[in-house]
């Protein structure tokens, strides 16, 4: 359950940036920037096209119109449209795992998201206070880092450019809450009859690890960019006024 709620929650989170960026920025603005990130979603897709053997050329792979403007679902199973979309995020949290290896864990954030249940004495902290701890944690984080640390700015633009560049379309977006609506309702099913199913290596583990930095860097970017964004915003109604 804990894996179908914060998958959700991150391609939520990751769909508003991608809104956000595409309104205020453009999209042809946000692909140069976030270049890196573009490729890796376009590989994604790519991949999960050659997996089940769909043509790569009857499908969106590169999103030059951005995710606002992505066509629509690409031909193809239920499966496959669930890989397409969920391609970009697979390869982005093996790029941002990739990163922190390489160069040597610069940003010093280790939490992990908590594990949820539908028992109360079991359950964990809410989305709420995941959401302010890790804001103010992954800040405290960045800010911690010395300004001259080359490796750290690296990586902060590489995990930035994972989050927005993968940004999902609204049809990414209702394949994968389908996907995680129906392992919520496994997973709430098995609790019933008493089957309570655990994948160490998974949670606790150094996926869990990359999979809990992705979502904070997520939340830290939507955050950052609405701040940054807010004089623009401004200065649009100010124009408008006049």
């Amino acid at each position: 359950m804990s894996l179908g709620v914060w998958l959700a929650f991150y391609v939520i989170l990751t769909f508003f940036i991608g809104r956000l960026y595409a309104s205020f920025l453009g999209w042809k603005f946000a692909r140069m920037a976030f270049f890196p990130g573009v490729v890796v979603a376009a590989l994604g897709r790519s991949f999960a096209c050659w997996v089940t053997g769909n043509d790569a050329k009857e499908c969106d792979c590169w999103r030059k119109g951005g995710p606002v403007e992505a066509k629509g679902a690409p031909p193809g199973s239920v499966g496959f449209r669930l890989l397409f979309a969920i391609g970009p995020f697979l390869l982005a949290l093996a790029g941002v795992l990739a990163a922190d290896a390489i160069l040597e864990h610069p940003v010093a954030f280790t939490a992990q998201l908590p594990r949820m249940s539908w028992h109360p004495s079991e359950a964990g902290e809410t989305i709420w206070s995941t959401w302010t701890r890790y804001t103010r944690g992954i800040w405290d984080a960045i800010l911690y880092e010395p300004l001259g640390n080359f490796r750290f700015w690296i990586y902060v633009y590489l995990a930035a450019s994972f989050v927005v560049g993968c940004a999902p379309s609204l049809d990414d977006l209702k394949s994968i809450a389908v996907a995680c609506a129906s392992l919520a309702v496994a997973s709430f099913g098995l609790e019933l009859c008493g089957v309570n199913v655990v994948v160490n290596w998974l949670h606790g583990g150094w996926l869990w690890g990359g999979f809990s930095l992705l979502v904070a860097y997520a939340i830290f970017v939507l955050v950052a960019s609405g701040v940054l964004f807010l004089p623009v915003k401004l200065l649009r109604d100010s124009r408008k006024e006049k």
